[in-house]
């Protein structure tokens, strides 16, 4: 059996994190393949604004950088993006407000990487998973 790694056995946070992040790259995966399917089947999109929330207060820079990119987002599909500031609550504020919008497209959630953690450390009140 030369060359065969052992099998990973990790318990406790170690084994919580991995299975987090496991969960987290088949989501994307998923996401990924949902999207493409989603514009495969749809007609023209855009056909009202979009709403980007940003977990960020006012004037920092995460809410210019998603300006500058919703300015030049909106002239290339031809809607205006519209940034809204929905601060506090480690992101939770943002991530609940964007869990409850239609799911039609038009509201998507500006995330940093934190967040990702975030259910790990807390309890939130929409399913992360």
């Amino acid at each position: 059996m030369r060359g065969q790694r052992p099998a990973l056995k990790l318990r406790g946070p170690d084994a919580t994190l991995l299975i987090a992040r496991r969960r987290l790259l088949l989501g994307v995966a998923a996401g990924i393949g949902a999207a493409e399917m989603a514009v495969a089947q749809s007609g023209a999109y855009p056909t009202v604004p979009i709403r980007v929330i940003l977990p960020f207060a006012a004037g920092g820079t995460g809410d210019v950088l998603a300006r500058i990119l919703g300015e030049k987002a909106g002239a290339e599909l031809g809607q205006p993006m519209i940034i809204e500031n929905r601060s506090g609550a480690n992101g939770v504020i943002a991530a609940q407000f964007v869990a409850r919008a239609r799911p039609d497209g038009y509201t998507l959630l500006r995330m940093s990487s934190g967040h990702v953690v975030l259910p790990a450390l807390q309890t939130v009140p929409y399913d992360w998973e």
